[in-house]
């Protein structure tokens, strides 16, 4: 399953405890879009019934740069580097330019992006000693996108294209042997993580943010708890108390990495909905204890 960033992972639970800029929603609502459209793809590329290796997430470096790649599949002695695109609209191809029709502004071309990771790419497999031919493409795959002028040849592949594209792929009959599976592991060996820089977050801190236990579908405030369940008054939905502590203690260490998670501190982030018996009784079963009594704080 594709992960989601951090910097998603934290926007999101900041939009539930507190109000975003514009701007900042703006920012996340376009990670939520690109992360939609990659599970799509995702989606799609179980209907490969050829013999292949894929890679989510790639993040490599060269020469002191980083580069992603979104998605990486490798068959046969091919390896295909996905740049994966959730735009929405009508757009024209101008001077190798991707224009918007409704704003008449020019998006930066993927292109630019995907010929990057693929120079990159064919670089570091002959310099590990390997010998697969890099190449790319440029899928768009929302159904609302439409591109007018597009020169022919360029490595685009639309939505209504993907299955038949697909069904082209699975008429290749290559095995993956040592040689795919010793490239594959190659590069997962080589995956650089990614360090979130908080910096470009904006900015929050433990009094700023509203407590409470927000429910898991619908993220309103108002939940009690109903026996062993918490309840959300606002949409009806009963989530287990121990999955919502276990999702609100994911939720404080996300929000304040540098806070030890205590029962005390959980019991404020909270709302006090839950006791602090109840908190204490789940934490020691879902997270190693880390210290006793009063010092005692668990590590996810």
């Amino acid at each position: 399953m594709r992960k989601k960033s951090e910097e998603y992972e934290v926007l999101a639970r900041l939009k539930t405890r507190m109000i975003l800029d514009y701007e900042m929603q703006h920012y996340l609502e376009n990670l939520e879009k690109g992360w939609q459209g990659e599970i799509y793809f995702d989606q799609q590329l179980e209907n490969l019934t050829c013999q292949h290796i894929l890679l989510k997430d790639v993040r490599l470096k060269m020469d002191q740069h980083y580069f992603q790649i979104d998605s990486l599949l490798i068959t046969g002695k091919q390896v295909i580097v996905f740049e994966i695109k959730n735009w929405g609209g009508t757009f024209d191809y101008i001077d190798n330019q991707i224009v918007s029709r409704k704003f008449n502004k020019p998006y930066k071309n993927p292109l630019e992006q995907l010929s990057r990771c693929t120079n990159n790419l064919q670089y570091l497999i002959k310099k590990w000693g390997f010998d697969f031919e890099v190449l790319g493409r440029v899928v768009f795959v929302n159904p609302s996108f439409y591109l007018y002028q597009v020169p022919p040849g360029l490595p685009f592949l639309f939505r209504p294209e993907l299955e038949e594209w697909i069904r082209g792929l699975n008429q290749f009959r290559g095995l993956v042997d040592n040689s795919q599976q010793s490239l594959a592991d190659w590069i997962v060996n080589h995956y650089q993580s990614v360090q979130l820089d908080r910096t470009l977050l904006p900015e929050y801190n433990w009094t700023g943010i509203q407590k409470g236990s927000p429910c898991k579908i619908c993220h309103s405030f108002s939940t009690r708890i109903v026996g062993y369940h918490l309840f959300c008054a606002e949409c009806g939905y009963k989530e287990k108390n121990k999955d919502a502590i276990k999702r609100l203690a994911d939720d404080f260490s996300y929000l304040f990495p540098d806070f030890n998670l205590t029962t005390d501190k959980l019991y404020q982030f909270c709302g006090e909905c839950f006791s602090k018996k109840q908190i204490q009784r789940h934490l020691v079963v879902l997270f190693e204890q880390v210290g006793s009594k009063k010092g005692a704080y668990y590590r996810l």
